[in-house]
């Protein structure tokens, strides 16, 4: 092989390597697990532009949508509120979910949270209006990471770019499943039969394993790589592991509580 095509070879692994690497990212930069910002059930209208400001963000719209309730699309913290008026935003309000996440709501017609109020997924936040620089009653809605805007993701599932969609939300119904990665410091997290580590062990996951939440309830404190959380996550039938061990993108509760 010549000098100069084992210099393209080797380029060519190189940005081989490189594609793997973005399509799997470390999960530490995994979103929380966003979800359409209306109650279960609810169809809505999602337009996407070109020259849309911010180009990445979504308006929803549907008839006679003045006054909709418009929820939390994941769990977080009220991280600002305001009203701008008759511009840019009018009414709005920020939602700071960790780890660098962040959604925001504008042109709202009545803001319902406060400052440094946390909220779970699903949670009123405020009605839909038209206030600011609008057109006709509708929610404008952003994902941001780290201050930059980004595609914006219900579930794993990329919005539609650049036309109108038909949304249905699953944000609060009772059958959505949530997902998780485990992390563990060293070796295997125990699963438990029940949330508590003084119960019977069921199984072991590696690290990195990724589970499915069914539904959390409180329980013992537990310390782990993400804090100290009362919160255990059912992962199956007789199946609990601490919270505190599995990255959501959320320090707080993100799915119903188990009955």
């Amino acid at each position: 092989m010549s000098k100069t095509s084992s210099i393209i070879l080797s380029l060519a692994l190189l940005l081989s390597s490189f594609s793997i690497f973005l399509a799997n990212p470390d999960v530490s930069l995994a979103a929380p697990h966003f979800q359409i910002p209306f109650p279960c059930g609810q169809t809505w209208v999602g337009e996407t532009r070109t020259n849309h400001n911010p180009k990445l963000s979504i308006d929803f719209r549907r008839t006679n949508a003045s006054g909709d309730t418009i929820v939390a699309s994941s769990s977080g913290k009220i991280k600002k509120i305001g009203n701008l008026g008759n511009k840019s935003y009018g009414k709005y309000v920020y939602i700071d979910h960790g780890n660098g996440w962040e959604t925001r709501y504008a042109h709202l017609s009545k803001i319902t949270v406060k400052k440094g109020q946390i909220v779970n997924a699903g949670q009123k936040i405020g009605n839909v209006g038209s206030t600011g620089k609008s057109t006709g009653p509708h929610l404008h809605f952003e994902q941001k990471y780290n201050g930059v805007v980004k595609p914006i993701y219900f579930g794993f599932i990329k919005a539609s770019y650049y036309r109108a969609k038909i949304y249905k939300s699953l944000n609060g119904c009772s059958t959505i499943h949530y997902t998780g990665f485990i992390k563990t410091n060293s070796g295997k997290l125990p699963v438990y039969e029940k949330p508590t580590a003084s119960s019977k062990v069921v199984q072991s996951l590696a690290n990195k394993s990724k589970v499915t939440i069914y539904c959390q309830v409180k329980g013992k404190a537990v310390k782990g790589p993400y804090g100290t959380s009362k919160w255990w996550n059912q992962i199956g039938k007789g199946k609990y592991v601490p919270d505190s061990f599995v990255y959501t993108g959320s320090d707080d509760q993100i799915a119903p509580t188990c009955k």
